[in-house]
């Protein structure tokens, strides 16, 4: 990418001083070289859906069916970006939660928990997983086999303690519906769901071994994802607005901003983190738009036709 930048630089320059009559055309066609090159979409697998799922190639815009020998939901990505994690969807089977990798068109999978285990999520060390069994949440070791629980029901409040989330026990009917390690694994971000009285959706944090984080959190958030390196954030709120902000380790969340499509249902950071991919409703159809944090445009790259696809998504390196 530098390399092209610096090419048509220099050829700006030659044909300024080739053709002094044509400066500004120059210019011009220099600047509309790089701009391209700056936006001409990154590699990689975009994995989009629920139960059933599709592969989108950012590259091509082609979109092909994941082959699955079972059902998987609540997708999440690994920290590094080439692999996920996701829960088993089908109640009649063992259950549990997998590390999964694209090879294909299809998976390869690595169980981590057996179980009704659901909501995954890997810790930025890549050393501990969170998930929902039994309407509490989880931790889980991965070099060990123990997992100990974390949360159960959350009180009202923003912010609260480990202890005061052991001593409350929530309705059959109420439950963590994700959960999302914050940069740093200061803690966790879950979002407690309370569908009886109204459909309110509360985001909590969730702090982990002793540490504290005070910031900003996004405003209901219903879909949320952090970028490879946890400095910029992506969520699609209740409203399904997407937004894009930067965040700070002490502040949270600075500067957001919507995003101008319409129907937004899902989100997910490019593994350079130089785009966000956004799933929107449109009719039966399902477009998918990439935005560009160089330009701040966006395009559609894909359109799945399917009126009954989810909204999980993952974005995974070439």
């Amino acid at each position: 990418m530098r390399r092209l930048e610096l090419s048509t630089a220099r050829f700006a320059g030659w044909l300024g001083r080739g053709c002094k009559g044509l400066p500004a055309v120059a210019a011009t066609c220099a600047a509309t070289l790089a701009g391209a090159a700056a936006d001409r979409g990154p590699s990689g697998a975009i994995i989009v859906g629920d139960i059933e799922y599709s592969i989108v190639r950012p590259a091509t815009g082609t979109v092909a069916k994941l082959n699955l020998k079972g059902p998987l939901r609540d997708l999440a990505p690994w920290p590094d970006r080439r692999s996920f994690v996701a829960s088993d969807a089908q109640w009649d089977r063992a259950g549990g939660v997998f590390r999964a990798r694209l090879v294909g068109n299809g998976l390869v999978l690595a169980r981590l928990t057996k179980g009704e285990d659901y909501h995954p999520a890997v810790s930025w060390d890549a050393r501990t997983l969170v998930y929902e069994r039994g309407h509490e949440l989880w931790v889980k070791n991965l070099s060990s086999a123990a997992p100990r629980l974390l949360a159960k029901a959350p009180i009202r409040a923003s912010v609260v303690s480990e202890a005061d989330l052991r001593d409350l026990s929530p309705p059959y009917d109420q439950a963590w519906s994700w959960s999302a390690w914050l940069p740093g694994d200061v803690g966790l971000v879950a979002l407690y769901d309370q569908p009886p009285q109204g459909a309110k959706y509360e985001l909590h944090y969730v702090p982990f071994k002793g540490k504290r984080f005070t910031g900003r959190l996004p405003r209901d958030p219903v879909a949320y994802c952090f970028n490879a390196a946890g400095t910029r954030l992506c969520w699609v709120d209740g409203r399904a607005r997407a937004w894009v902000a930067k965040w700070s380790a002490r502040q949270g969340v600075l500067g957001a901003k919507p995003l101008r499509l319409s129907r937004s249902q899902g989100v997910a950071w490019s593994p350079d983190g130089d785009y966000v991919a956004v799933l929107c409703a449109s009719g039966d159809k399902r477009p998918i738009y990439l935005w560009s944090l160089a330009t701040g445009k966006t395009r559609k790259i894909a359109t799945i036709d399917d009126p009954y696809t989810g909204c999980d998504m993952v974005w995974l390196r070439g």
